[in-house]
């Protein structure tokens, strides 16, 4: 075996201990620009429905009437005298007919009075809603996210 004393070898060992160190940044280097890649697309996507729901709760938040309460669904009339439809099936939150977010796993919508309590059947008693909340879990390509509101419906108080 050469010995490491011999400098042409230890030489050719450093250059060749160099060469692979390279290489291996340069393959986690590759790694890594995949992964942000792809982060930047599902921060991307989960922006965009963030907006929708955003815009949701601004729509929510200026109801002056609501005509339907469901689960999966809510009719109102805001400060414009607007009908506004909000519903969830087929892995879609839907407005006023128009999908606005897909790959949605659940959705559910939930209406509670003056104090807090849950109110079951919503249609019943909907002079006493007095906030809505809803709950969407939807894929981001890598995880699942869960996110959540209570809307206060101001004209309602």
């Amino acid at each position: 075996m050469p010995s490491l004393h011999n400098k042409k070898f230890r030489t050719i060992f450093i250059a060749a201990i160099s060469v692979a160190g390279i290489f291996l940044l340069f393959i986690e280097s590759a790694q890594m620009s995949i992964m942000l890649s792809g982060s930047d697309n599902s921060s991307r996507k989960i922006t965009g429905i963030e907006m929708i729901l955003n815009q949701m709760n601004n729509e929510l938040s200026r109801t002056r009437q609501i005509i339907s309460a469901e689960p999966k669904q809510i009719i109102f009339i805001d400060d414009n005298n607007h009908i506004n439809r909000y519903s969830y099936e087929y892995n879609t939150l839907w407005r006023n007919g128009d999908p606005i977010a897909t790959d949605i796993s659940s959705f559910n919508f939930e209406y509670r009075n003056r104090v807090g309590a849950l109110i079951i059947t919503a249609d019943r008693f909907l002079r006493d809603v007095k906030t809505v909340a809803w709950v969407v879990r939807f894929s981001d390509g890598s995880d699942d996210q869960l996110k959540d509101s209570r809307v206060i419906l101001a004209s309602l108080q």
